[in-house]
């Protein structure tokens, strides 16, 4: 990945003596049984003739799973599993069965004693019952997390001793129903689970439109592979054979839909494109105070927002195309470069002044969660300058500039970000999203930007480079801490803002002096840095609006952002062609 350029070569050195260690997000709600687990009728048959053999059939009646649980994992993951034990006559046999997640009621398990077994349990038959003991065991796991919950039962039982001519067939396995989303060009693991005596899996139809295989089976569940044909959208079907040994056979046909390329972005104000209120253009000087977010944001004055100014919502209310048309924000614009513009594709949940907070576990959670519902195929976002920017602008991270030296105010810098919780904030968001199978998340670093009133009455343009470049650290910092990084997640940074001052190596077009760049900051911006450096590169191609004072990008600023994230995409080949 791109790094910022920086006129700061000692700043890494002086991070790493004060950033802290992000701790670990907190983990996703865990499957939770709910209700008991009994042991319900035991039936004991053994034939009339031929090999030694005694067969118990037990009931259980078990409690479900809870759905909000099974729903927040992904599901392919869950194993409800079942040990069943029959104890008769000092001979004792165990049988593991797979449970379909939303079982509520009795299954029934068979349980195969042979040979010297069956010989010792038929010869403690009295009067024609034998005494059974059943002891069941039901746990929960998630593939790589362990078992979440468990749920016992035992029973006695004198059961009559059953002599039929021919043996029972084994019921039916019952199985899970299911219909399943697929995300765009993505091979995806899914488990069908059948309850049942020794049940064998076998696909006997479809799909017609990609290729499917069963990977493994045990315990009646199912673990298949399926992957779409090439740039296809639409219905796809897989039918599943379950047979039980010695007994009946089920069909189970898994409906498949397979959904189109699918980008979403989340975040704060850079991603939702603040200063520009919905389809009606860019907020002016007059508007901007009742544009300030309130303190639970509702997303007002943004490109992908149809509140305006003074809104009095207390939870976005997104635009129908979530901004795609206007093309302001940065993810639209690389939206509509790529093509992504049919229905469903693009969607812009971001929030301008949301924090990382409020995504990983407050009121912002439910928009997260809708964006893993979606499963896309490429997420990106900006989040970690909230509440930071007040803090620093006009709250007590003021007192930080009186640090007389760079790594002074570097520690006491961080020490607000660090408190902020940014990093571990940031890892539960972008791990939370990861749960989308396919998903790919792109976070963006800050652009550089010089507030006018900041560089009039507290920070000089150093000092702000060195805030922006602080934050930025903490943001690579916390992606770089998630699994994943560089297969699933990346990070850029977008090309830098010129502030049109030395020191740089780019000649001022025109002039005798060097400076970092011709300047793309605001104009009000401009107009500050002209008065205090005689030495001034200006431009009249701003990449910074001025009605904030000069914080957030234009859509000539946005487009910087687009650029970048388009070789992001392209040099790790993030988003497959698009459908035919």
């Amino acid at each position: 990945m791109r790094a910022a350029r920086s006129a700061l070569p000692a700043l890494s050195a002086l991070l790493a003596t004060v950033a802290a260690t992000a701790p670990s997000a907190s983990a996703a709600a865990e499957p939770e049984l709910r209700g008991p687990t009994k042991v319900g009728n035991v039936v004991a048959w053994a034939p009339s003739a031929g090999t030694a053999r005694l067969v118990v059939d037990v009931g259980v009646r078990h409690g479900a799973l809870s759905p909000r649980a099974v729903a927040v994992e992904h599901r392919h993951r869950v194993r409800n599993l079942t040990r069943v034990t029959v104890r008769a006559g000092g001979a004792a046999r165990t049988v593991r069965a797979q449970l379909p997640l939303a079982e509520r009621g009795v299954t029934r398990h068979r349980v195969v004693l042979a040979g010297a077994g069956a010989r010792r349990a038929l010869r403690a038959v009295s009067d024609g019952t034998l005494a059974v003991r059943v002891r069941v065991r039901t746990q929960v796991a998630v593939a790589g997390e362990g078992i979440t919950d468990r749920a016992r039962a035992r029973g006695r039982r004198r059961v009559e001793l059953r002599r039929p001519a021919r043996a029972p067939r084994a019921a039916a396995p019952r199985c899970e129903r299911f219909a399943q989303l697929v995300p765009y060009a993505t091979r995806l693991s899914l488990a069908a689970v059948c309850s049942g005596h020794r049940v064998r899996f076998r696909i006997v139809g479809g799909p017609r439109n990609g290729g499917a295989r069963v990977t493994g089976a045990a315990a009646g569940r199912a673990e298949l592979a399926y992957r779409p044909a090439a740039r296809y959208v639409g219905r796809d079907r897989i039918v599943l054979s379950a047979r039980a040994a010695g007994g009946a056979t089920t069909r189970l046909a898994i409906p498949l839909t397979v959904a189109p390329p699918k980008l979403r972005a989340l975040g704060d104000s850079v991603t939702a494109g603040f200063g520009f209120i919905g389809d009606s253009g860019e907020m002016s000087v007059e508007q901007f105070p009742d544009c300030i977010p309130p303190d639970q944001p509702n997303d007002q004055c943004s490109s992908n927002s149809a509140s305006g100014p003074s809104s009095t919502n207390s939870l976005p209310d997104y635009l129908p195309d979530f901004g795609l048309s206007n093309g302001i924000a940065w993810p639209a614009q690389f939206a509509q470069a790529r093509g992504l513009t049919g229905p469903g594709m693009y969607e812009n949940r971001a929030v301008s002044g949301s924090t990382p907070a409020q995504w990983a576990d407050g009121y912002l959670q439910a928009q997260l969660q809708a964006i893993v519902a979606d499963s896309p195929n490429l997420t990106v976002l900006t989040l970690g300058a909230n509440p930071l920017l007040d803090t620093f602008l006009g709250g007590p991270g003021l007192a930080c500039d009186a640090a007389n030296t760079d790594a002074l105010f570097i520690a006491c810098i961080q020490a607000f970000v660090t408190n902020a919780g940014l990093q571990p904030n940031l890892i539960s968001v972008i791990e939370q999203l990861l749960a989308a199978p396919g998903n790919r998340i792109v976070v963006s670093q800050y652009h550089l930007s010089m507030p006018s009133l900041a560089l009039a009455a507290e920070y000089t343009p150093h000092r702000l480079e060195l805030m922006a470049t602080v934050l930025n650290h903490n943001v690579a910092a916390a992606v770089q801490a998630v699994g994943g990084y560089g297969e699933r997640v990346f990070t850029f940074a977008p090309p830098r803002f010129d502030v049109g001052i030395a020191p740089g190596a780019t000649t001022c077009p025109g002039q005798a002096f060097q400076v970092d760049g011709p300047s793309r900051q605001s104009t009000a911006a401009q107009l500050v840095l002209a008065s205090q450096n005689p030495q001034f590169c200006p431009t009249f191609d701003p990449w910074i609006i001025s009605a904030d004072d000069g914080i957030h990008p234009n859509a000539a600023g946005y487009a910087q952002f687009a650029a970048a994230l388009e070789t992001v995409v392209d040099a790790e080949g993030l988003l497959p062609a698009p459908p035919r």
